[in-house]
């Protein structure tokens, strides 16, 4: 659930039960509310003062780039990537950050380019902050 460790371990590590943490992740971690979350926190970063002190030229300038990650269960985009993983399969976690804000992500397969999803993340980004 967004820490690479699943509800079994995070229950040991956190003190709290396994049924809890599995009934909180059913009833309120769903991809629409992380989204607005992830809005909501990128979007009063962006009302900060020190925000703009990043600008090139008066303008918000983004860059993406993807993070490999061993994956713990086998999804559709884990692929085998002995580069990375040796005879593991992984992900790579693509992120599009302007002003040092992470501002869109999408998970892809280690085996596709990440220049194909640039126009994706720019385009489906749904925060305020607007990338020249």
């Amino acid at each position: 659930m967004g820490t690479n460790m699943g509800l079994w371990k995070m229950a040991d590590v956190s003190g709290l039960g396994h049924a809890s943490l599995m009934a909180t992740a059913r009833n309120y971690l769903r991809l629409e509310t992380l989204h607005a979350a992830n809005d909501t926190i990128s979007n009063a970063i962006a009302a900060l003062p020190a925000f703009h002190l990043f600008d090139i030229q008066d303008a918000i300038h983004s860059s993406s780039d993807g993070q490999r990650m061993e994956t713990q269960i086998n999804t559709i985009n884990a692929r085998h990537s002995p580069k990375y993983f040796g005879l593991q399969k992984g992900v790579s976690s693509y992120t599009l950050v302007a002003n040092h804000v992470p501002i869109n992500a999408k998970i892809i397969g280690t085996h596709e380019h990440e220049s194909h999803y640039v126009f994706d993340l720019l385009y489906n980004n749904t925060s305020d902050i607007r990338p020249e």
